[in-house]
């Protein structure tokens, strides 16, 4: 089978949408004056050029059929938000819990949706200021891989199903005997509230706190220090000099962004005579608490205990 040359078809300048539809076109394509619909002349160089565009002009307009934009319906809200003015941001406070500890944040929503988070300068844990788990957590609110459902041995439930499931199991467990209660930590007062309606109904459940970022290793230092165990707090405005060991305590390894404004009152220097701390640290990688250092030494992190005094 061959071609013909459409000499007609590269004189007409027309559209390449359009050219499919021009009577010379529908002409070659229908074999006028052939026998099988298709002549027996060879096509030229530009005739082939011609062919070519024709045929990436139908790939072009078949492909921007799939390429359009989804659909998404604008819905009204539900229940009328107060003092909401469409365009105008809307700023909520509200507290962020870390490893059972809280900072107050000041989040900024944009229609309705939360969009930037800052910290709360009255609040004392933050001072206006967000640390970076804080800052990530508003990502999370949009993570199209965030479960929207509850889940039971690795496959899809309900609540519904929940509430079944436990209506008779928990009546049958009489003071909790075998029971526990998996949980992160959590500063906030409803939280305690449901603690302690659970302890009450069950007093001999337990109730476990787990955390994928924990402190733990603070929390044995100070029962080693003091017999008992609990959250170290530490007055970095009131220290002279701050001895960091492998403890990143203005980056990554603070919950807050508490040490870093309490560190920071020691910098500053406003008149004659004001002195700024001293910090030392000893670490096992780079950190930012290593960057701010007067003095850094790199030990291997198993060296580190044995530097201590």
């Amino acid at each position: 089978m061959s071609l013909v040359q459409i000499s007609n078809v590269k004189k007409t300048r027309v559209p390449l949408d359009q050219l499919g539809q021009t009577p010379e076109f529908q002409g070659w394509a229908n074999g006028v004056g052939s026998g099988d619909g298709i002549g027996g002349e060879e096509l030229d160089s530009n005739s082939r050029r011609d062919i070519l565009k024709i045929m990436a002009a139908g790939a072009g307009l078949a492909g921007l059929v799939s390429c359009r934009r989804p659909v998404q319906n604008i819905v009204s809200f539900s229940k009328g938000v107060e003092d909401l003015i469409p365009g105008k941001p809307l700023y909520y406070n509200t507290v962020f819990n870390v490893g059972g500890v809280a900072q107050g944040l000041r989040i900024e929503a944009n229609d309705g949706r939360p969009t930037k988070v800052e910290g709360n300068p009255m609040h004392p844990t933050s001072k206006g200021a967000a640390n970076t788990y804080s800052q990530g957590s508003v990502l999370g609110l949009y993570d199209p891989d965030r479960c929207t459902f509850v889940m039971k041995d690795q496959a899809a439930s309900s609540w519904d199903a929940f509430g079944a499931f436990a209506k008779d199991h928990f009546s049958k467990l009489g003071e909790g005997e075998g029971l526990a209660f998996v949980c992160e930590r959590n500063a906030g007062d409803s939280y305690r509230a449901v603690v302690a309606a659970a302890q009450k109904k069950w007093p001999k459940a337990l109730w476990l706190h787990w955390e994928a970022l924990n402190n733990d290793n603070a929390v044995l230092g100070s029962q080693l220090a003091t017999g008992t165990p609990a959250q170290p707090l530490y007055a970095y405005d009131k220290a002279e000099v701050v001895v960091a060991l492998d403890d990143d305590f203005l980056g990554t390894d603070a919950a807050t962004v508490q040490p870093t404004k309490l560190f920071s009152q020691k910098r500053k220097v406003l008149k004659a005579g004001d002195t700024m701390n001293r910090l030392y640290a000893v670490e096992g990688h780079f950190s930012l608490t290593g960057g701010m250092a007067d003095h850094r030494l790199r030990l291997k992190p198993s060296e580190i205990a044995g530097f201590a005094p």
